[in-house]
């Protein structure tokens, strides 16, 4: 936090380790070759451009602000994107892609989750920064409820998974998940 208590954003892209470099300009082409007019902005969010992603371990997540209403646009391709990267590249174990109106995120009247992910945890890797249109945030209650809404249904969900399942993998690959999502409930909140 600085020092009036907002919190700061120490992601950056010179933070960004070589090794996660070629992903990001893969998803990066994709994107404006599908999305071409209608692509507003890139954002990586979370350990990568902390500097603090682990090859192999690390996960790629992207937000990405479009012009339309992402519902309207044709966005059939984003699934096998995830999939081919996350195959074609060692040092990830995933990738999401996460699309946005860039108007709701910035005109948002009331608290936008993305709007303070963009704000406090993401570097903008293509396009028009959008920062400057949000507020600052400090830490709060709301903040934390964001973060921690949905906790208990994913961890009852991922009990459900695992309850009778023997497969090594899906365990392996479900409490990656869960704890992903409580460390980044951990790290939003420092």
């Amino acid at each position: 936090m600085d020092d009036q208590g907002f919190i700061i954003n120490d992601a950056h892209f010179n933070k960004i380790q070589p090794v996660f470099l070629e992903v990001i300009q893969e998803i990066k082409d994709t994107c404006c070759q599908f999305l071409r007019d209608d692509l507003h902005s890139v954002y990586i969010r979370g350990s990568i451009p902390r500097g603090i992603g682990i090859e192999g371990v690390a996960d790629v997540d992207m937000i990405i602000l479009v012009r339309k209403n992402p519902q309207v646009i044709d966005l059939s391709w984003r699934k096998e994107l995830e999939v081919q990267i996350t195959q074609q590249f060692n040092c990830i174990s995933g990738v999401e892609l996460s699309f946005y109106s860039e108007k709701e995120v910035i005109n948002s009247e009331d608290f936008s989750f993305i709007g303070f992910m963009i704000q406090t945890h993401s570097v903008c890797i293509l396009g028009e920064d959008v920062k400057l249109y949000l507020p600052k945030y400090k830490v709060s209650q709301e903040i934390v409820y964001e973060h921690l809404i949905h906790l208990r249904k994913q961890i009852e969900q991922t009990h459900e998974e695992l309850i009778h399942n023997k497969d090594v993998d899906d365990i392996e690959d479900c409490c990656r998940w869960i704890m992903k999502i409580v460390v980044r409930a951990g790290l939003a909140l420092t």
